[in-house]
């Protein structure tokens, strides 16, 4: 499901599907879309960042950092918001 994220049309439809797994599978949703938080498309990047709010634990964090920083470096304030967001969302479920 997560190589449906670089499909435009059906980006939504599999975040969502990844996301509504739960924090129970982050481990494993983590190691399946990790990969799209170095997608040249931006949209995938912010479509992993949302599944890793819902799912994502504190082994994300670190990755995310870096993809917010990066982000703000080439002006993408929308990448770097959802990163920040997804940071906040694993902090604040305390896994």
């Amino acid at each position: 499901m997560a190589q449906r994220l670089a499909a435009p049309g059906d980006r939504d439809a599999a975040g969502k599907a990844l996301a509504a797994m739960g924090p129970e599978m982050g481990t494993v949703i983590e190691a399946e879309v990790k990969s799209g938080l170095t997608n040249n498309d931006k949209n995938v990047i912010i479509e992993v960042c949302r599944i890793l709010a819902a799912v994502g634990t504190p082994k994300s964090v670190a990755p995310l950092t870096q993809v917010g920083t990066l982000a703000l470096r080439a002006r993408q304030r929308d990448v770097a918001v959802a990163a920040e967001q997804a940071i906040l969302a694993i902090k604040a479920r305390g896994k």
